[in-house]
């Protein structure tokens, strides 16, 4: 059940041969770098429920998510993260609820409309092989492209791989990055896509402390500076709380806490993980401490 207190309202020079087969100022900044004012919400999620034949996974979850806002989506591992992004997405179909992007109804968008509206990093991202960097991130751009590719959507892939540092990356193949830089390519072929929302599961996962402090680093400054929505599901509760404005917290697919960093208190610890923890204050930050695993 819900806490109370908490409100359940909802640059490169070339184009190749793989990029011509599929297409025929900043916000007020907090001690933490989050943003501090953010515009009408772009995602409003009410009463969404999903369930497998065997079990139900999401149980009337709701929330709205502001322009320019990093959301974090926490829980233990099967408490719904994954299942509440492939519904936002439609790669599911919720059982009941009501879903709005930007300011439209989800199930009234066409696909196109929807890819580019909202863009998505899955846990594993497969299929790349040997594409270039730059062709990688300009398969964002399909949404986009009705006759083929233009020198607009040359400049936006230019553009996205020099705000993430990629450019010198560009005629490199995928196959030859680093676990961080492959992450980073990931990251912006969703964001060529010009989204309004971007969703991510587990972005962090499997990446040393500088590629996770990065990544997260870069989905920040895209909120802040370009206004893009961000949900991002994530285990790690300090990096949500550094890089993070609104928080859900998930447990057994419904929603414990919804709100700021003021929800991630040890008895919403305690009762989303098990785990015994304090939460302090430490050079201006909101830090975790686990303590140990709550005897049962």
């Amino acid at each position: 059940m819900m806490k109370e207190g908490i409100s359940t309202a909802p640059g490169c020079r070339r184009q190749d041969k793989a990029a011509a087969e599929w297409c025929g100022s900043p916000s007020p900044q907090t001690e933490t770098g989050t943003s501090t004012t953010h515009g009408g919400p772009t995602l409003e999620v009410d009463g969404l429920s999903f369930s497998y034949p065997q079990a139900d996974v999401l149980r009337r979850v709701s929330f709205t998510l502001r322009d320019g806002e990093v959301c974090s989506v926490l829980g233990n591992n099967g408490a719904g993260k994954s299942t509440l992004l492939k519904c936002l997405l439609r790669l599911l179909k919720p059982r009941e609820g009501v879903v709005i992007l930007d300011g439209e109804p989800l199930h009234r968008l066409r696909n196109s409309e929807l890819a580019r509206k909202a863009s998505y990093v899955p846990q594993r991202s497969d299929g790349y092989h040997r594409l270039t960097v730059f062709d990688a991130v300009l398969l964002g751009r399909k949404p986009h492209v009705r006759w083929g590719v233009e020198a607009k959507d040359l400049q936006a892939v230019d553009a996205v791989l020099h705000r993430l540092d990629l450019a010198h990356l560009s005629l490199r193949y995928t196959d030859e990055l680093s676990g961080g830089e492959l992450q980073k390519v990931i990251i912006a072929r969703a964001l060529a896509q010009e989204p309004r929302v971007l969703l991510l599961d587990e972005p962090t996962n499997n990446l040393d402390l500088r590629n996770q402090t990065e990544v997260m680093e870069i989905l920040r400054a895209e909120a802040d500076h370009r206004g893009i929505s961000v949900l991002v599901a994530i285990h790690d509760l300090n990096l949500a709380l550094r890089y993070s404005d609104r928080f859900i917290v998930l447990k057994e697919g419904s929603v414990l806490r919804w709100g700021g960093p003021e929800v991630i208190d040890p008895d919403t610890i305690r009762e989303a993980y098990g785990v015994e923890a304090r939460v302090e204050r430490i050079g201006g930050r909101t830090i975790v401490i686990p303590e140990g695993c709550c005897c049962r």
